[in-house]
């Protein structure tokens, strides 16, 4: 009791430096007797402790390893899964391409083919209509939507425009 008494009329600074200087002596002549201990083989709590934790750190180095050789080999799977659906998409729109041009050949004969039938049921109301020189407004009617239907496919400047629409207008309506 004396001593700690001392201690305290030494001054509150000493006591506090002497309580650290005593708590490292404590910490280092622990460490040398773990470090004594290991040397002779015997394991201490302290010591097995240590070895957990290093064992930890290795599996999760591991661990880590692992998983960044998978993303790496996700992302080269992710970047060849880019690149094929990027040649898809290039033949898919050079199909589309042909499709589309396939599609208007096939609408331009369509259409040449419907133009040329509608022009001979024209020139023949007309052949028709020109000897009578009149119809009535059903005929009319007809031969109107005859044209427009041609027009419609493409048919222009011929002689439908030129001579059976303009001479239509000089024919008698009968009814």
């Amino acid at each position: 009791m004396s001593y700690i008494t001392a201690l305290i009329d030494s001054g509150i600074t000493h006591t506090v430096i002497l309580i650290f200087a005593f708590l490292f002596a404590v910490q280092e002549i622990l460490k040398l007797a773990d470090w004594t201990a290991g040397r002779f083989g015997i394991e201490t709590k302290w010591s097995l402790k240590e070895k957990s934790q290093a064992q930890m750190l290795a599996e999760h180095d591991k661990m880590l390893a692992g998983i960044s050789a998978g993303l790496q080999k996700t992302n080269e799977e992710i970047n060849r899964l880019t690149s094929r659906m990027k040649e898809l998409r290039e033949l898919i729109e050079k199909n589309d391409h042909e499709n589309r041009l396939f599609h208007l050949d096939i609408q331009k004969k369509n259409d040449a083919n419907k133009r040329a039938e509608l022009k001979d049921r024209i020139g023949q109301s007309y052949r028709y209509y020109h000897a009578l020189k009149e119809w009535n407004r059903m005929e009319k009617e007809a031969f109107y939507d005859l044209v427009k239907d041609y027009e419609l496919h493409g048919g222009e400047n011929s002689f439908v425009h030129e001579k059976c629409v303009p001479e239509s207008y000089t024919w008698e309506l009968t009814d």
